[in-house]
């Protein structure tokens, strides 16, 4: 069951990027951001009723673990990701996140002690080379003027702070139940980021969004936090590591996303930089 999850969360990332640069289109990535952890707090908070009777008493349990959940991997990733999807293309984007492995690799090594042997260090380089390859759009004067695309920067540093909340929600799993862990997440980001609303227009917001927008938002709204549920629920019966592996798949079903939905171009550089990084990450986490 684990492993169907797995597959199921990987389309529904991926289906992110598309509807986040559609939603982009009109709305602002802090309110977008906002928006999204408030609708999905919602409904988090409603499965968790269900669920747990003392469901008050039991969100309010181990609030250190809370706030480290809800900033990396709610708030900062999810303003990381928008701002960065804003200044890059999604294609990009959805390749540059699958270096979450890589991230959670070497987390394990600091954190948990793991020690690397030679052959997942070479992994690490070598999707990390993919990364700059993309990054530079495979051209070397950019790589020496260190002329990079911020967007690309802000979406490897939101998965920095994913790996984070992916390594860590590993062990709060061990003593908390994954919906109560993933809404109690959920509600601290909706607390923190419900002031970024005020940024917005109200009479604006709905003067400009389409059906496109609104089937955008109700998809990141509704979808992304059901699916990181659903991902904490596979966390609980299988490792990082192996849950990480399924984020392979990501990047070619972004790009084959980006191409159909958004009429992205894809370069060859992209192409050599998605094998070259799902290379590393299969070299890092399978010796």
């Amino acid at each position: 069951m684990a492993y169907f999850l797995l597959v199921v969360i990987t389309l529904v990332w991926a289906g992110n990027y598309p509807a986040g640069k559609i939603a982009l289109g009109v709305i602002d990535p802090m309110v977008l951001i906002a928006l999204r952890t408030i609708i999905g707090a919602t409904i988090l908070v409603f499965m968790v009723r269900q669920a747990h009777p003392n469901w008050k008493t039991e969100l309010r349990e181990d609030l250190f673990s809370t706030l480290i959940l809800s900033v990396t991997g709610v708030a900062a990733s999810g303003l990381l990701f928008y701002f960065g999807l804003k200044y890059t293309s999604a294609s990009n984007a959805g390749i540059i996140s699958a270096s979450t492995p890589i991230w959670v690799t070497i987390l394990s090594w600091v954190f948990l002690r793991e020690r690397p042997h030679l052959i997942n260090i070479a992994g690490v380089l070598i999707s990390f080379a993919g990364l700059v390859i993309i990054i530079c759009q495979g051209s070397l004067s950019a790589l020496l003027s260190r002329s990079f695309n911020i967007g690309d920067l802000l979406i490897l540093a939101g998965q920095l702070n994913w790996a984070i909340y992916t390594v860590y929600g590993r062990r709060v799993l061990a003593r908390r139940p994954a919906t109560l862990t993933t809404a109690s997440a959920y509600l601290a980001g909706a607390v923190m980021l419900c002031p970024l609303l005020l940024l917005a227009s109200p009479a604006r917001l709905f003067e400009q969004t389409s059906w496109s927008v609104a089937i955008a938002v109700t998809y990141l709204s509704v979808l992304s936090p059901i699916s990181n549920l659903w991902y904490y629920k596979a966390l609980a019966q299988v490792s990082p590591h192996r849950a990480a592996v399924f984020m392979n798949l990501m990047p070619v079903i972004v790009l084959v996303f980006s191409a159909l939905v958004l009429h992205e171009h894809i370069s060859l550089a992209q192409v050599i930089g998605t094998v070259m990084v799902i290379g590393g990450v299969i070299v890092t986490t399978r010796f």
